[in-house]
């Protein structure tokens, strides 16, 4: 009977050797592109700028993540530039293969891992070092924390999905519903003193710079804003008509969400994700690879035509790369016109199942 087990010791051991020396060559291939090209990491020397050297420096008007982010950051900015961006393209390249969904069927589940490595917002993701990867692993930390009843995870899962809020603002309080509803009261309170544990100690450390720069950011509304009151007051639209259009789609996500019966399955999450970029006061054009991870990938499992058509027009911008004029003026407003359809989609997808859920009941 020890034999089994020290093979197993083995191959982990094997598994870890091989994980750190791709992480490696990831962090020494990215090491070698040239960072003075404004085109590349530009967020991640946002991120390195502002936490190198174990800090949070809000003053600059860029950096607006929230008072527990930079210590997570700290492992990665405290190596050099390049090789801490290398790094996080290494832990996004994983977060993205773990996302996927496992299927019985191999090939379907093959299909997805190549259609999401190799979508245009995952070269976004890569090229720029954002932080979709916190999102992406915080929400499906979350919902397996969720499904387990593990309050310390879930506190975790959505301290990484508020990592960047404009993606799961209509998430969080969703969960929390969730939560409240399904879960005995002890370890609702447990979540809730794991989230205080972390989350306090950091709003007193750096909450009121983190909210002065929530103030002064001047990203929402301007030509990269990709969010849908952005993109209609680019296209003329007057107030008035703007904030109309707004309403009805946040009555919609609202009407089919209660319909939903509380599920919080993967297309439901991607959906909820779609409809956050859209309705929120910014969206950033590289945070579609949220919607697409979460939900794009999970609904083409099910539904391939459909699934395919989406991931093709996420992939649409590649036939532009050879034209920066067309992307800087058009690309926002593309993510806009994406995201819509991605809501549209799913929530079609998720209104017809909630029919038949309540028809076979």
């Amino acid at each position: 009977m020890a034999l089994p087990q020290v093979n197993n010791q083995g191959q982990r051991a094997l598994a870890i050797a091989l994980f750190l020396l791709v992480g490696i060559f990831f962090a020494w291939s990215f090491s070698r592109l040239p960072l003075e090209d404004a085109g590349l990491a530009i967020d991640w020397k946002v991120f390195w700028n502002a936490t190198h050297g174990f800090q949070a420096t809000y003053g600059g008007g860029d950096f607006i993540s929230p008072p527990w982010v930079p210590p997570l950051l700290w492992p990665l900015t405290s190596l050099p530039l390049a090789y801490g961006w290398g790094a996080l393209a290494f832990i996004t390249f994983v977060v993205l293969l773990l996302s996927v969904p496992r299927t019985q069927e191999k090939l379907r589940w093959l299909a997805g891992v190549i259609l999401l490595i190799t979508a245009y917002p995952t070269l976004r993701q890569l090229v720029d070092g954002n932080l979709e990867l916190a999102v992406i692993g915080g929400v499906l930390l979350a919902l397996w924390a969720n499904e387990a009843r593990q309050p310390i995870f879930l506190a975790l899962g959505v301290l990484l999905a508020a990592a960047k809020i404009q993606a799961s603002w209509l998430l969080l309080p969703f969960l929390a519903f969730w939560v409240l509803r399904n879960w005995p009261r002890r370890p609702v309170l447990a979540s809730a003193g794991a989230l205080a544990l972390f989350a306090v100690p950091s709003f007193i450390w750096r909450g009121g710079e983190w909210l002065a720069a929530l103030r002064v950011y001047r990203y929402p509304g301007s030509a990269i804003d990709s969010s849908l009151r952005a993109t209609l007051h680019r296209l003329g639209l007057p107030p008035l008509a703007t904030w109309l259009v707004w309403g009805a789609l946040a009555a919609i996500t609202l009407w089919l969400l209660l319909r939903s019966e509380n599920r919080l399955g993967r297309v439901q999450v991607g959906w909820l994700a779609a409809a956050a970029l859209l309705l929120g006061p910014y969206a950033a054009s590289n945070s579609v690879l949220t919607p697409l991870a979460l939900g794009v990938i999970p609904f083409y499992q099910k539904k391939p035509f459909w699934g395919l058509a989406l991931i093709a027009l996420f992939n649409l911008p590649y036939l532009a790369l050879g034209n920066p004029g067309l992307r800087v003026a058009w690309e926002s407003s593309y993510w806009t016109m994406v995201l819509l359809l991605t809501w549209l989609v799913l929530g079609v997808f998720l209104g017809r199942l909630s029919t038949q859920n309540r028809q076979n009941a």
